[in-house]
């Protein structure tokens, strides 16, 4: 006989990730309502870590606004089924409702025991810095964290006009929906890659997300260089200040 192989657990709830009350908008209108009615019948949930006090989440957000309220105004917006969900950092409450007073979309609230659900949900999925997105189904299920690549793909595009945009909007939800989805506990969190390609892409996608480092790496081939030619021309290294660029505040921050 053959051996039936265990069904895989069921997979929580988004009460269970994102604690019973969710706030919401409506027309502008801040709101409370239970996580299960809140989320109720969305294809798609895109949870979105950030915070105020972080430089690149405050350029990212716009984008994401414009993509949300965008597929919200179109005529089809049902068909999207699409819900976001602001996972906040912020250390303060008043940092908070800055913040989320310019969002659209739903939101943990930031009361007594939020934090401890935050961080749980972080450590489940593996947050290592923020702004992060992560694409799951209505289910529960995972289906990526690598949402804010996409979006920034498709909201930094070039269009003719409004609809042109719109149906590329439509077309990476529909990228979403199409992508297998798996139970957290088999998905591959933190955009791990496997074997040496995978050390090489996350090495290279660390020093785009650092600027300051890739200055340090050419500043350093630069003096080697310099070396190099010294040593042939039989001559010394003439000091001389370098000028180094200021990347400004613009790294992805812990979470």
């Amino acid at each position: 006989m053959s051996q039936e192989t265990p069904s895989s657990p069921p997979p929580p709830s988004y009460t269970d990730l994102l604690g019973s009350k969710l706030l919401t908008k409506t027309n502008g209108k801040q709101t409370t309502k239970p996580t299960a009615k809140a989320l109720e019948g969305k294809e798609l949930i895109v949870l979105y870590f950030s915070a105020n006090w972080c430089p690149p989440c405050k350029q990212f957000t716009p984008l994401l606004i414009d993509f949300y309220e965008t597929l919200c105004a179109s005529q089809d917006s049902k068909k999207q089924n699409l819900e976001i969900v602001f996972v906040s950092s912020d250390q303060t409450l008043e940092d908070f409702n800055t913040y989320y007073g310019k969002m659209p979309w739903t939101a943990i609230p930031t009361v007594t025991g939020s934090a401890a659900i935050k961080q749980a949900l972080a450590t489940k999925l593996s947050i290592r810095s923020i702004p992060t997105v992560v694409v799951m189904t209505g289910d529960g299920k995972f289906v990526s964290d690598q949402g804010r690549n996409d979006v920034l793909q498709v909201m930094n595009k070039k269009y003719t006009n409004n609809d042109e945009k719109l149906k590329a909007l439509e077309g990476l939800v529909q990228e979403w929906k199409d992508r297998p989805a798996v139970p957290l506990n088999e998905a591959q969190l933190g955009g791990a890659m496997g074997g040496p390609f995978g050390m090489l892409y996350q090495a290279f996608m660390y020093i785009l997300k650092n600027p300051t480092y890739l200055i340090g790496i050419l500043y350093i081939i630069k003096m080697i260089m310099r070396k190099l030619k010294s040593e042939q021309d039989g001559g010394m290294i003439e000091d001389e200040e370098d000028d180094v660029v200021d990347s400004g505040d613009n790294e992805d921050h812990e979470f």
